[in-house]
């Protein structure tokens, strides 16, 4: 769940209570027979619903996407509003294999590993919080998206949990590894979370980064060195 205006929670949850309200007119209107009452609820609702589609398509079309430099911080929001679990690339590397020492064998790329390192951390001053189900992949300039390398992450060793509960000003550091062309332009983290019915909410909620053809946050990829 994203950084997300009030006004669109507002707007959301005014349209979900009318909605509920015309279903109860509808179903009045029904049983006693009003077909004056039930046509004129069903056309406030379709207008309704178009005026506030109209909306949410205009804000996400007029919406800029922002990619982030190294250590600026992304937020998280708990509930919509709390946003106190934020996240950052700390650094960037990459390595044509990783392995070696107590891993038995090397684990050659087919392009480049690239290891991000992000820290997650909360300022939240009593809450412990974790991240829900987070997502990270790689998207570049043509729009290709490139998932995590689950065997490289293994080889890493590193087995921190990016859905760790933090504690009050606690954080956690992650590398995460992703196999990109050596000829990858403008590689970008995407960074998400949330379980998938907060998806769907999010999906027609006005202003969200994950709204309807909303511009995206993402942090940019640079190798260090």
């Amino acid at each position: 769940m994203m950084d997300t205006p009030i006004i669109g929670i507002f707007l959301l949850l005014l349209t979900v209570v009318a909605m509920f309200l015309g279903t109860v007119g509808v179903i009045h209107a029904l049983l006693r027979q009003k077909r004056e009452l039930k046509k004129a609820i069903l056309i406030g609702a379709a207008i309704w619903i178009a005026a506030y589609l109209l909306i949410l398509i205009s804000v996400s079309a007029l919406s800029n996407g922002r990619v982030l430099g190294r250590g600026e911080v992304k937020p998280f929001c708990g509930f919509y509003l709390d946003c106190h679990l934020r996240a950052a690339v700390e650094g960037v590397d990459t390595a044509r294999a990783i392995g070696g020492g107590a891993t038995p064998q090397r684990l050659a790329a087919s392009g480049s590993w690239w290891i991000v390192t992000v820290r997650v951390s909360s300022n939240a001053r009593r809450a412990s919080l974790k991240l829900l189900q987070p997502r990270l992949m790689v998207v570049d300039d043509p729009g290709t998206v490139y998932s995590r390398a689950a065997d490289a992450e293994r080889a890493l060793g590193d087995t921190t949990s990016l859905e760790r509960r933090l504690g009050p000003g606690d954080s956690l550091v992650r590398r995460v590894v992703f196999d990109l062309p050596r000829d990858v332009r403008r590689p970008r983290l995407l960074f998400t979370e949330g379980y998938w019915i907060d998806r769907v909410i999010e999906l027609f909620l006005i202003g969200d980064e994950d709204s309807l053809l909303h511009g995206r946050t993402t942090f940019a990829l640079t190798a260090d060195g």
